[in-house]
């Protein structure tokens, strides 16, 4: 198979996993927010929140970790896997204690605590089938992972929809999530053990210790990393209540939603552009360079959007107008979404260079910074300053991987070409003033009509579009292997 057929094939599964799982986990946030009201809303989003914060001591990077150790080397699979499962079970029990630690100790509601206990058992059940998907990446097996997820998370979008239908306690939802989560499990073990008929796991401490190092460095990149960019949420939870907890998560869902392209591409690209660059293939930086682009000119529309209609978004998605509260919100929320399309790609580099340690020191420094203005002005400006102080944090975060990452992908940044999105939606901004007597469904379709075409046809090179369209895929030639 080409190189490139292999990526596409990966990244068409992958996307089926990512969308059916930011797709459901959206749907769901957003019958809450319809259905339950702010309140319900703000206690199930910053519950499903924290326990996703302590997600990230569970993985603790375990994911990336595992999948380019095997990318690297694929006949080497099952050792890794059995060489870092100790390490998993270890932090995943740490993470599950210290998450009820912090469920009896912080000033949430009664209805926010008990959502919390449940999702820490959907917590140890997540982080399970991290590991298992983590593997399959590895081995660019890509297809089970999508097979999994698309399949629970088709059942629990119905489960969902019936609840919220009958308005049923809203403690009911979290609980067929927990469900939905166990059946991924097992689902995922029969595959592992289908494919791995040798599995055996010693919990040799000196073993672990030996292998704590590398871990150490994934583990906090992670924790950090993540840290930056929700913690506000509970933040503001804590000081300012589920009310605006719930206004401001509205809004964090839509980002959520909108990261998922990055989150696609970056995750389908990782095992083969880590194989490339280590094998000293030119083809890495063609397909590093390429990525960047598609980044940037989809991330642009998504920015103006934002900002100049949220109103239109916000009320077509949550139907309360309670949720207009969050418009300036959202409006920065945009640039949070460029922000982190344009530099995934320079953070992703940090990883495939065998510089994770440099990666993991940026998002120290960024996640400190987050915290520190986020407990010093939520009290006075609420989620007008997280929002902010989130675009801040960003753009420190996003500066400091390109300044390490410059030499590789400066040359991506000062395309040419990436001018014409620009320039197109730089004109789109001035014009807007004169359509505003349009509906405006017809002034959104007008504006992708107006940049999608140009873009497609004057910014990609002839070897960029075969990279699109090439179906056989043989643009990187065969496979090395």
């Amino acid at each position: 198979m080409g190189e490139l057929a292999n990526i596409k094939k990966n990244s068409f599964y992958f996307f089926i996993s990512s969308v059916s799982r930011l797709f459901t986990n959206a749907i769901i946030f957003i019958l809450i927010a319809r259905f339950y009201g702010v309140d319900d809303f703000g206690s199930f989003s910053t519950a499903h929140t924290l326990s996703t914060l302590f997600l990230l001591l569970a993985d603790f990077g375990f994911d990336i970790l595992i999948t380019t150790e095997i990318a690297r080397n694929k006949n080497l699979a099952l050792e890794i896997t059995q060489k870092y499962f100790p390490i998993k079970v270890i932090f995943t029990t740490s993470a599950l204690f210290l998450l009820w630690a912090t469920l009896a100790l912080i000033p949430a509601s009664t209805e926010s605590k008990t959502l919390i206990f449940i999702f820490s058992i959907n917590m140890v059940l997540t982080t399970l089938l991290n590991m298992i998907y983590s593997v399959f990446k590895g081995v660019e097996q890509f297809q089970y992972e999508a097979k999994i997820s698309s399949s629970i998370n088709f059942i629990l979008l119905i489960i969902v929809l019936w609840f919220s239908f009958y308005n049923l306690d809203i403690k009911f939802i979290a609980l067929s999530i927990v469900l939905i989560r166990l059946i991924g499990l097992v689902l995922g073990i029969v595959i592992f053990k289908s494919n791995f008929q040798r599995i055996t796991f010693e919990f040799n401490l000196k073993k672990i210790f030996s292998e704590m190092r590398i871990v150490m460095i994934f583990g906090i990149h992670l924790i950090f990393g993540t840290v930056f960019f929700q913690i506000d949420s509970v933040l503001l939870m804590t000081l300012k209540g589920d009310t605006e907890a719930g206004l401001y998560q509205a809004v964090f869902k839509l980002m959520v939603i909108s990261l998922m392209l990055p989150e696609v591409l970056i995750g389908a690209v990782l095992p083969t552009i880590t194989r490339l660059f280590s094998t000293n293939d030119p083809n890495w930086e063609k397909l590093g360079k390429f990525i960047y682009k598609l980044l940037f000119i989809t991330g642009l529309p998504i920015c103006l959007l934002f900002y100049l209609y949220p109103d239109f978004i916000l009320t077509t998605i949550y139907n309360r107008s309670e949720y207009l509260e969050s418009t300036m919100v959202l409006q920065f929320a945009g640039f949070i979404v460029f922000t982190r399309f344009i530099f995934e790609p320079s953070a992703m580099m940090l990883t495939v260079n065998n510089k994770q340690y440099i990666r993991t020191i940026i998002v120290i420094i960024a996640a400190s910074f987050n915290v520190l203005f986020n407990i010093l002005l939520i009290p006075i400006y609420g989620m007008k300053a997280c929002i902010i102080i989130s675009l801040v944090t960003n753009l420190i975060a996003g500066f400091l991987y390109l300044i390490f990452t410059r030499k590789l992908v400066i040359s991506w940044m000062f395309d040419a070409k990436l001018l014409v999105p620009t320039l197109i939606v730089l004109s789109y901004l001035y014009l807007s003033n004169f359509l505003l007597s349009l509906p405006t469904a017809v002034q959104i379709a007008s504006f992708l009509l107006f940049y999608s075409i140009p873009v497609l046809i004057l910014n990609f090179s002839s070897e960029e579009k075969k990279m699109l369209f090439d179906i056989n895929g043989n643009y990187f030639g065969k496979r090395n292997g």
